[in-house]
């Protein structure tokens, strides 16, 4: 009886410990190792992300649904067609366009050979998953076209028009957070001597050549200057927080390389 209490502690401790791995797994592979290699090496993919979609799949799910242990409530759109293809569909809005790509079963999709230009339709979207990105993508769940006298139609317009309210200002507030972190970041790079100024000019039309035509030495220069710089603005970046709500952290920050940079390290290294 006491080995057999035994071997099942054992069992549950071995079970508990692989799924602390496998979690803590998820969550470094998810954002840092494969978004850092990825920024590196734009526009390809890590070799291990397809293995890394299979078997990581459930977490990424879950992450796409918010964290949440219900699906994420599907997504209204109400509105005039402009145009719409396979897997695109484009509403006419007043001032402007909206294209919304997707996917969708084949019985969801076969409703789109009914839509026509100027039909008042009603969209439902969920989150599928693709196996290239974390970021989930728009799936088709449900269309159907509004009639005349449709409250259907009524309440999904007002709740859209809700939604649009309250996202506009989210936006107005993140935009906000963001130049004062970025301002933030500015002043901590000022005082960096790894930061590479950015001049008023733009840099020489002729920077990629100039870059190729670089000596060995020279190279290693630049690349160490660029490199340096890189880190300066992560580091930044890290101290202010600034990557938090952003795909890829700091490291998508600082992956950005504006051509100025560049051209300051060659002139620097020449």
């Amino acid at each position: 009886m006491r080995d057999r209490q035994t071997k099942r502690r054992i069992a549950l401790t071995v079970v508990l410990f692989a799924a602390i791995i496998y979690v803590a797994s998820f969550f470094w592979l998810r954002y840092w190792y494969l978004p850092t290699y990825e920024s590196n090496h734009f526009p390809d993919s890590h070799p291990i992300r397809p293995t890394y979609a299979v078997a990581y799949y459930p977490l990424r799910l879950w992450a796409a649904h918010d964290w949440s242990l219900s699906s994420r409530e599907p997504k209204i759109r109400v509105g005039k067609v402009a145009h719409v293809e396979r897997n695109l569909i484009e509403f006419d809005l007043e001032g402007g366009y909206l294209s919304i790509g997707f996917v969708c079963e084949a019985s969801v999709c076969s409703q789109l050979n009914k839509v026509r230009p100027g039909d008042q339709v009603e969209a439902r979207f969920g989150v599928a998953l693709v196996s290239d990105q974390d970021t989930p993508i728009n799936k088709l769940l449900a269309l159907r076209i509004c009639e005349a006298q449709d409250p259907g139609c009524d309440a999904g317009r007002e709740k859209q028009r809700q939604e649009d309210v309250e996202h506009q200002r989210r936006r107005e507030v993140s935009d906000k957070q963001r130049d004062e972190c970025r301002a933030a970041m500015e002043r901590t790079l000022l005082a960096d001597p790894r930061y590479i100024v950015l001049p008023e000019l733009e840099p020489a039309p002729t920077v990629v050549d100039d870059w190729n035509a670089l000596a060995k030495e020279q190279k290693i220069c630049a690349d160490a200057l660029i490199e340096a710089h890189r880190q300066a603005v992560f580091d930044s970046c890290n101290k202010h927080r600034c990557g938090d709500q952003i795909g890829g952290g700091c490291w998508h920050i600082a992956g950005q390389l504006p051509s100025r940079v560049v051209s300051q390290a060659l002139q620097k290294c020449n």
